[in-house]
């Protein structure tokens, strides 16, 4: 089989992470062939980095005409010619794994389900299962955004929520003929590289989203809150290391830089897996960015988070620490709290509080990949 993981790539960490452990799992299956992803999904390069070869498709969304290009184009070339370039038409694909994330809902707009839509339609009507891996979904208040989402899952075998206010807002949309699963994230299963841990360290990874998605004024309070967490975490002699998962959360790094100064390192990596593991090995995470807390969580490094979506508030729900959530508009809670969270003896039992629901998870995780197999074996 040659199985497409679609709706990720590397416009930012956490949707790298979810191709490369996408990518890891599905290709282990002995009646896997390879994984593939779009033209869009990065460079040849980056898809190779994560084990996935190409299919001959761009999934354009406004310049459909570019894919009927590029697919009518690849029919004049031999099938095994192009495949051992790594490249793959698009009627070769066998089964199409959608692994968003976040993707349809109210604060995307109809566009993203729009796409959606077209291509899920397309697999259906060749006869090709498609299935929605873990993510959020909702809230669907917006007539466009919920017919378009309704369009685009009337056409999936099976679909994973991600959690219980993901699984309402589905059902909200009436699609009894769909099946519908719970499932956690599932790049909690890629174990990265054992590094050396980084004791007394703070990771920071902000989010550009929190101002574009909550308003201007609330990016103000954000700015406030995250200068005023790390002076506090600074005067208590720990280490910051600042985690961009994209170029638009550059802007609060460099701001953290300017304030601070060669006390606040900027980490450049753009390797999901290898930020993983600098996640693992802190003695603190402080994220605003969904998949930093799950790197962090699921190896047990206690976190805290800010939030701008449900999912938040889900995610530390299933790891049994609703105290982690903090809200960036009460600036005297940041040094209030960090004496308790920063203390030795409160750090390590976090730690163990965690153990227990991450393998929890991971279990969940791979249950949910035995369903995904056999949805697209059946």
């Amino acid at each position: 089989m040659i199985i497409e993981v679609s709706g990720v790539g590397f416009q930012n960490m956490g949707a790298a992470l979810m191709l490369a452990a996408a990518a890891e799992t599905v290709s282990a299956w002995p009646n896997v062939e390879r994984v593939v992803a779009s033209l869009k999904t990065g460079s040849r390069t980056q898809r190779a980095s994560v084990g996935c070869a190409s299919v001959l498709r761009l999934d354009a969304e406004r310049r459909l005409w570019a894919d009927r290009v590029v697919e009518s184009g690849s029919r004049a070339i031999p099938t095994r010619a192009l495949e051992r370039l790594s490249l793959y038409k698009p009627e070769r694909v066998d089964a199409l794994l959608d692994a968003s994330g976040y993707a349809l809902g109210d604060q995307w707009g109809a566009r993203p389900a729009r796409r959606k839509a077209q291509l899920f339609k397309r697999y259906a009507n060749e006869g090709k299962p498609v299935v929605l891996l873990p993510q959020a979904l909702g809230p669907f208040d917006d007539v466009e955004v919920r017919d378009a989402t309704t369009s685009a899952l009337e056409n999936v075998d099976l679909v994973f929520a991600r959690d219980m206010e993901s699984l309402a807002h589905f059902r909200e949309l009436g699609l009894s003929g769909v099946r519908i699963e719970s499932g956690p994230d599932f790049t909690n299963l890629t174990v990265p590289p054992a590094i050396e841990p980084a004791d007394s360290t703070v990771v920071v990874i902000p989010n550009g989203r929190m101002d574009e998605m909550a308003g201007s004024a609330s990016g103000l309070a954000y700015s406030a809150f995250l200068r005023d967490f790390v002076d506090a975490v600074l005067r208590r002699g720990f280490g910051v290391v600042v985690i961009a998962h994209e170029p638009m959360d550059q802007r609060y790094a460099e701001r953290l830089l300017t304030e601070f100064g060669q006390s606040v390192a900027i980490e450049a990596d753009t390797d999901p897996i290898r930020t993983k593991a600098l996640v693992g090995g802190a003695s603190l995470v402080v994220s605003s960015r969904y998949h930093g807390l799950v790197n962090a969580l699921s190896q047990c490094v206690p976190a805290i988070g800010t939030s701008w979506s449900h999912k938040y508030e889900q995610l530390f729900a299933d790891y049994g620490c609703d105290d982690s959530l903090w809200d960036v508009g009460d600036p005297i809670a940041v040094s209030m709290k960090l004496d308790s969270w920063l203390e030795r003896r409160s750090l390590t039992i976090r730690r163990k509080e965690l153990q227990e629901p991450a393998e929890t998870i991971k279990a969940d995780a791979r249950a949910m990949w035995r369903k995904v197999k056999a949805a697209v074996s059946a």
